[in-house]
């Protein structure tokens, strides 16, 4: 959020200019205080019982703050005539897909670059897929022809077994490492979402769609479900490579891995990989798909304005400028320097990652956890069940119970 002085570093430096400029500009300080994610809303929820008025704003886990809201803590910014939404410089896809109704408590905007730390790509070792003959997934992509069918062949063919000691474990060589975490993103690449918004932008839940569950056979008849190919913190051996997280990336470092799925700021650390990284948008549903659609983790940073904010009109002035200084002077180097070329080394790179950015979503019944319904199709992925309803049958009356909660929260 801000610097004390210069560091040195490119991106650290224009965030502390971007600051100065406009305190200069706006003849204001702008003083950050940064705590820990729980107890960051505490502290708003301390200040609003109290009606001090310390915090202007505050940036938490959006599913964080979803969960701990209550009518009255903060401030619909419809109300801030300060605050265009409509600029550049405010992620209006991401503050639709996640707020309720025509209130908007939650933003997103490129004064915080978390936002685009927790879009899910997919990175590919180019040096194995040459080696094993396949295609150049790039020109796939630009095609309009990466789908989970292509994906899902890409995997089978990467996947041996290595030692020739006929069982799975952390020495074979697998088609995908993966956090269960991520399996929801697959649903929001190929367009099939838990939850639909109305033309009021609030939630409805109409059942499990077709589309739904064709995504969901797929990943559950093999494609995510096969152990041989999926290597996760369960695989045989998987504790040689580190602990729980570092195993997943580790197993892609070492070239055992076609692909690994993760948010982007952890593939970043893929930049010490010694073969060809590729770096692609998650996959169509089928070619018919007309764009490729990147899915939003909840842990996001969300800025919100608490209740007890005594001076709107400032704030929003505030807000304005930080974002529209940062769309000018931060977010070129964020990308300019700190994306491109340091882990994917492809220039090519480049256009797939204008292609992840340009449509990020969140899906709603993912991140606002109703029901548990969410998670329980994430199980039923891994398992293997082939029968879906019957997994999800007991958890859609909550679900609904619980959404219908949220909506007449946010009326």
């Amino acid at each position: 959020m801000d610097f004390e002085e210069q560091t040195g570093d490119v991106l650290d430096d224009a965030i502390y200019a971007r600051t100065r400029a406009v305190e200069e500009r706006l003849d204001v300080d702008i003083l950050v205080s940064d705590q820990a994610w729980d107890a960051n809303l505490s502290a708003i929820r301390a200040q609003i019982m109290s009606g001090d008025d310390v915090y202007d704003i505050c940036f938490n886990e959006v599913k964080q703050l979803v969960l701990g809201f209550e009518p009255g803590m903060f401030v619909d910014v419809n109300t801030i005539d300060e605050i265009n939404l409509d600029m550049p410089w405010w992620n209006r896809p991401a503050i639709d897909s996640i707020n309720i109704g025509q209130t908007i408590y939650y933003l997103f905007g490129d004064l915080h670059l978390m936002l685009y730390e927790c879009y899910s790509p997919i990175v590919y070792n180019r040096s194995l897929a040459a080696e094993l003959g396949i295609e150049d997934l790039y020109d796939t992509v630009i095609a309009g022809d990466w789908t989970l069918d292509l994906m899902h062949e890409c995997m089978t063919a990467s996947t041996a077994d290595l030692n020739g000691d006929t069982r799975v474990d952390a020495e074979d060589r697998f088609g995908i490492s993966i956090h269960s975490h991520i399996i929801p993103s697959f649903f929001t690449a190929g367009d099939a979402f838990l939850v639909t918004m109305d033309g009021d932008n609030m939630p409805q839940y109409d059942g499990i769609s077709d589309r739904f569950l064709s995504i969901y056979e797929k990943l559950s008849s093999g494609m995510l479900s096969d152990k041989s190919s999926v290597f996760s913190t369960s695989t045989s051996g998987s504790g040689s490579l580190g602990n729980s997280d570092e195993s997943m990336y580790n197993i892609f470092l070492v070239g055992r891995a076609m692909f690994y799925v993760d948010p982007l700021g952890s593939i970043k650390r893929m930049r010490d990989a010694d073969f060809e990284v590729g770096i692609l948008p998650l996959p169509k549903f089928d070619e018919s798909q007309e764009e490729y659609l990147s899915h939003l983790h909840g842990f996001a940073s969300a800025m919100i304005i608490p209740s007890t904010n005594a001076d709107l009109e400032l704030t929003g002035t505030v807000l304005e400028n930080l974002c529209a200084e940062s769309y000018r002077t931060v977010k070129p180097v964020y990308f300019d320097k700190t994306l491109d070329f340091k882990y994917a080394k492809d220039e090519r790179s480049t256009e797939m990652l204008d292609i992840i950015f340009e449509n990020g979503n969140f899906d709603i019944g993912v991140t606002y956890g109703w029901g548990g319904l969410s998670d329980a199709i994430v199980s039923a992925v891994q398992a293997g069940n082939s029968n879906l309803m019957s997994a999800v049958a007991s958890l859609e009356s909550k679900f609904i119970d619980e959404m219908n909660e949220a909506i007449e929260a946010y009326k």
